[in-house]
C-alpha cells in the first residue's frame, strides 16, 4: 500500500483477481472468493475507486481528516480480503486448566468443537462454513478461515464459553494471550 496525498493505491498479487460485480468488488484466489461492497461503507460518498489489472485506485473526494482515514481504513481492508483469498488466516488457540480438554468432531458437512470445561456437561460449538478447525493436542487447537474478521468473531465466541480466571488464568485463550494474575488475598 503506496499513499500519496489523498491517493491509496492496493496492489493485487498474480495470483488474485479482482472484479467488479453490482458495485461490489469480488475478489477471487487459489483458496476462494471473498467480496466487498466499497458503496455501501461509503454512506457519506467521500471516496472514488478505480480498478486496474495490478491495483486497485482509492481517492478521497474531499479533503478532511474522516475522508482521509476512512480511505486507509477501507485499504487495509481490501488487503486484508486480498491476503486472505490466497494465504488465509490461522488463529491458534488453546485451553488451560485441569482437565480442561479440546476435540475437533468432522462430520461430512458440519464441524465441532467439543470442550471440556469443568462444566457438568460437555459444551459442543459448532463452527461456521467459513471457519474450520484442527486440533494440535488436547490442549490446543486452530481455526483457519480465508476472512480474518470472521476467524477473530469465532475466537471470541469461544474465549466466551470460558473466559481466563484473572487468579488461575483457567478458560479458553488465544495462544500467546499475556495476562496479569490478580494476587489472592492474604490474611
Amino acid at each position: 500500500m503506496t499513499k500519496f496525498n489523498g491517493f491509496i493505491s492496493v496492489v493485487i498479487p498474480t495470483n488474485v483477481s479482482v472484479t467488479k460485480e453490482n458495485e461490489k468488488l469480488v475478489i477471487a484466489g487459489p483458496l476462494g472468493k471473498l467480496s466487498v461492497n466499497p458503496k455501501s461503507k461509503d454512506t457519506k460518498g467521500i471516496l472514488s475507486y478505480k480498478l486496474t489489472e495490478t491495483t486497485i485506485d482509492l481517492a478521497v473526494l474531499y479533503n478532511t481528516k474522516h475522508a482521509f482515514a476512512f480511505v486507509k481504513t477501507l485499504a487495509s481492508l481490501l488487503e486484508q480480503k486480498i491476503k486472505g483469498v490466497y494465504m488465509g488466516y490461522m488463529c491458534k488457540m488453546e485451553v488451560k486448566g485441569v482437565g480442561y480438554r479440546v476435540s475437533v468432531e468432522n462430520t461430512s458437512d458440519v464441524c465441532n468443537l467439543v470442550f471440556k470445561l469443568g462444566y457438568s456437561m460437555d459444551k459442543v460449538y459448532k463452527l461456521p462454513k467459513y471457519v474450520k478447525a484442527f486440533s494440535t493436542s488436547q490442549t490446543s487447537f486452530c481455526l483457519y478461515g480465508l476472512d480474518k474478521s470472521y476467524v477473530n468473531e469465532v475466537a471470541a465466541k469461544l474465549i466466551a464459553l470460558r473466559t481466563p480466571d484473572a487468579y488461575q488464568g483457567k478458560g479458553v485463550l488465544k495462544t500467546g494471550t499475556v495476562f496479569r494474575l490478580k494476587q489472592v488475598k492474604k490474611r
